[in-house]
């Protein structure tokens, strides 16, 4: 108790200006607590105009053994801060309790300057006046660079020419230029909030704390980008790695396209799929790898919402990764190729695309009809140009005749019919289908010849067809009818 009190009795606080800026507590060099008091007044009032606005610097010195810290104005010693003056602050925290014993005394000093010497605060209206000034011309000329931009975009001749597309990039641009020009006042107005705080005394210590706060906020993001730098090379080095892998996949499987090599299993027409295949499952692997490396990959917030976007793509991702995986079993089954003439459930037409979610077929009349992958993997495909290599799309037509007519009679007139018309391969042959009840059903196949009109040519055919039966006198019997009905004799012709 007794200790406690005389230690309160020997404190022996330092006020300049109404600011507390230590306390002393104990002894130097024979002085007491209070001697070194009266030795700091002293010291501080005979401080010149010169020194109360110079800054004021700290330097280690001797104390006996024990940690303590000499306060300088300008070259003029002032006091010294012992530890046993900080009574309670540990040993890391000593040097964070000078400074700021230091900055007190800086704000302290400069407010005495102003009020002993007016001219320092005239100077100091003038600092803030110049920084005003030099910020609103900065305002205006941001301002004019974004007006300027502006008019630059919208006098562009190749975004006009773009058409709309032109326009989305144009607004794009002008908001990218809001942004930087708007984002550059906002720092600038922080910057000159600073420096005219710290020109007066009295505001000195509000703008020390903002002007901390900037500082502190850059060289955190200095000390992340830097720390992050590491990481960054890695994930570089392995992105390199995977462009040089891709490429060699590339080069390899275009030299197979080209004939230069021959690998058992890959076909023509897979080649492009397997191209994709190999590079989207190089990245995937690549991204693995990398993934450790990115910065922020392993906070809490990074985890957490690397997890919401799987939760999301698994959940709507099922019919995409559906028809993907359809698409990659119609390439590798080599079903069909574009180009090929095909009838998928009840569309036929030309395939023009074999796209990853969808194939895009042309029909005779002209219409492109998309089909999902997955509805071409459920449905019986049926390939016109595929069959006999060399002999191209083939194309059919049906005819029914009655018992009445030989068999060799009709073969020979729808031969006949094949060699009327253009466009088609000398290759048809006909087949004996089905016995109807009254009626034989025969069917001539013919192959167009290789890039040749299929829906045009087939119905070439069919108009032989009827026309050949119609010069020899014959009918031929639908499913409605239950007989044939004979041209009379005389009509009869040859042909």
């Amino acid at each position: 108790m007794h200790a406690l009190l005389l230690f309160v009795v020997a404190a022996a606080p330092l006020v300049v200006e109404g600011e507390a800026i230590v306390t002393f507590r104990a002894g130097l060099h024979a002085h007491t607590a209070e001697q070194r008091l009266a030795k700091a007044h002293e010291r501080l009032d005979a401080l010149d105009e010169q020194e109360l606005e110079a800054p004021v610097r700290r330097e280690l010195v001797d104390a006996g053994g024990e940690r303590a810290v000499a306060i300088f104005a300008g070259q003029q010693f002032v006091f010294t801060v012992l530890a046993s003056d900080l009574e309670g602050v540990e040993e890391s925290a000593f040097d964070a309790q000078v400074r700021e014993v230091a900055q007190r005394l800086q704000r302290s000093l400069h407010i005495r300057a102003e009020k002993k010497y007016p001219h320092v605060l005239w100077r100091d209206v003038g600092g803030a006046l110049g920084a005003t000034a030099v910020f609103v011309l900065l305002v205006w000329l941001l301002l004019r660079l974004e007006a300027l931009a502006d008019r630059r975009l919208l006098d562009s001749k190749q975004l006009l020419k773009a058409g709309s597309v032109g326009v989305l990039v144009r607004r794009a641009l002008g908001r990218v230029v809001d942004v930087v020009v708007w984002a550059t006042v906002l720092l600038a107005g922080y910057l000159w909030l600073v420096f005219v705080l710290t020109r007066f005394g009295f505001t000195r210590e509000l703008g020390e704390t903002l002007g901390e706060q900037l500082s502190g906020a850059t060289r955190r993001v200095l000390v992340g980008m830097l720390s992050a730098l590491p990481g960054l090379a890695m994930v570089a080095v392995i992105v390199v790695l995977t462009r040089f892998l891709t490429r060699m996949v590339a080069a390899f499987l275009d030299a197979v396209e080209r004939g230069r090599f021959q690998v058992r299993g890959l076909y023509p027409e897979t080649l492009q799929a397997t191209r994709r295949v190999s590079v989207i499952a190089l990245w995937l692997f690549a991204g693995v790898v990398a993934w450790p490396y990115i910065p922020g990959s392993g906070t809490e917030a990074f985890k957490g919402l690397s997890v919401l976007v799987g939760v999301m793509l698994s959940l709507g991702a099922t019919g995409v990764v559906n028809q993907i995986l359809s698409g990659l079993v119609l390439v590798y089954a080599r079903s069909l190729a574009p180009g090929d003439w095909v009838r998928v459930g009840e569309v036929e037409g030309q395939v023009q695309e074999l796209g990853v979610l969808s194939v895009k077929l042309l029909t005779p009349n002209g219409r492109e009809v998309t089909v999902p992958n997955a509805v071409v993997v459920a449905s019986a495909i049926y390939n016109f140009d595929r069959g006999v290599e060399g002999k191209g799309t083939s194309v059919s037509a049906l005819v029914t005749l009655s018992y009445d007519v030989p068999w060799q009679r009709a073969h020979e007139l729808l031969l006949a019919a094949a060699k009327r018309v253009s466009g088609l391969t000398p290759h048809a042959f006909v087949r004996q289908r089905m016995f109807q009840d009254f009626a034989v059903e025969y069917e001539l196949v013919a192959h167009v010849t290789p890039r040749g009109p299929v829906a045009d040519t087939r119905s070439r055919l069919h108009g032989a067809v009827q026309d050949i039966f119609r010069e020899a006198g014959i009918s031929m019997v639908t499913s409605h009818q239950h007989q044939v009905q004979q041209v009379p004799a005389e009509r009869q012709g040859t042909v």
